[in-house]
């Protein structure tokens, strides 16, 4: 979960000022970072002005009017895709493990709030259960690099990429899947529903937003990142339970219906009565279902 770490406004510029603007402009979002934005202006006493229009830019931030002002929050890069000049004398240092978000107001510079972001407290034993089991498990996030190294290192994560936008979350997907990966993504927002769409299995938190969950194969029910390593685990024993049955269902065929036909009497045995036929079969039904029902006692992971 995001938290606002620093407020950062610019000369002759007031720190609720820049709160409020910001706020104003995330206040129809439901990003993460509009979410952290929004706790901190409504701690600070700040009232926040519905926006009369805004435009997201997927990777990048909004863009919206506000009480007749255009407000632009968002990464640099839409700083510089708007033409925005920051002064060289401002201050736009990101504190460490942080991520920055830029706001200008009608095409003038206002300051900066950096975020700081915490991991889900089961977070790290779910990414080591997912290691134990021979899933290789990458971070792909479009926050900048410093940050995302920091929490993938918390989180026991080895591999990133940072600064993805959501059309090369997808590319990301595809390239893993033309190495001869199988590969599950795990998202909740809007920028991850191409990818989730795009993975061989897409996991979406029940939390998230409705594209993404239309977007996923499978849908958590429970916000708990051990429900990933537990849909992973119960896929596999459900797949280990059906080889199960069906091998024991050739095997059980391949020897009865011989025997059923008389295979028996040709070596001078006795013939196989219509009777213990029918009995056979729905022993077999019996202990392929109840060999199934084994499923029913999977206990989820309680940690």
């Amino acid at each position: 979960k995001l938290k606002t770490a620093a407020v950062t406004p610019a000369k002759g510029i007031e720190e609720l000022e820049l709160l409020g603007y910001c706020a104003s402009a995330e206040s129809g979002s439901e990003h993460p970072i509009a979410a952290a934005i929004l706790d901190r202006a409504q701690q600070d006493g700040i009232t926040v002005i519905r926006p009369e229009s805004t435009q997201s830019i997927p990777g990048r931030g909004i863009i919206a009017k506000v009480d007749g002002k255009t407000v632009i929050a968002g990464t640099m890069a839409l700083m510089e895709l708007e033409k925005i000049e920051i002064p060289e004398d401002e201050d736009t240092t990101v504190l460490p493990g942080c991520t920055a978000i830029y706001v200008a107001l009608d095409a003038n510079y206002i300051g900066m709030i950096s975020l700081s972001d915490t991991i889900r407290p089961d977070a790290r034993d779910a990414i080591a259960q997912l290691n134990a089991m021979g899933i290789e498990t990458v971070m792909i996030t479009g926050d900048n690099e410093g940050a995302a190294k920091l929490i993938a290192k918390e989180a026991g994560i080895a591999s990133v990429r940072a600064q993805v936008l959501p059309q090369d979350k997808h590319q990301a997907v595809e390239e893993f899947k033309k190495q001869g990966r199988i590969v599950a993504m795990v998202g909740d927002g809007i920028n991850d529903a191409p990818a989730l769409a795009g993975a061989n299995v897409g996991i979406a938190l029940s939390s998230g937003t409705d594209v993404a969950a239309e977007s996923a194969g499978i849908i958590l029910m429970r916000e708990d990142l051990h429900a990933v390593v537990d849909s992973l685990k119960l896929s596999r024993k459900t797949m280990q339970i059906i080889r199960q049955n069906l091998f024991w269902a050739f095997i059980y065929n391949m020897i009865g219906i011989p025997i059923a036909a008389g295979l028996l009497v040709l070596f001078g045995g006795p013939a196989f009565s219509p009777v213990f036929g029918g009995a056979a079969m729905a022993f077999s039904s019996v202990s392929v279902v109840s060999n199934s029902l084994r499923l029913t006692r999977y206990q989820p992971n309680k940690k």
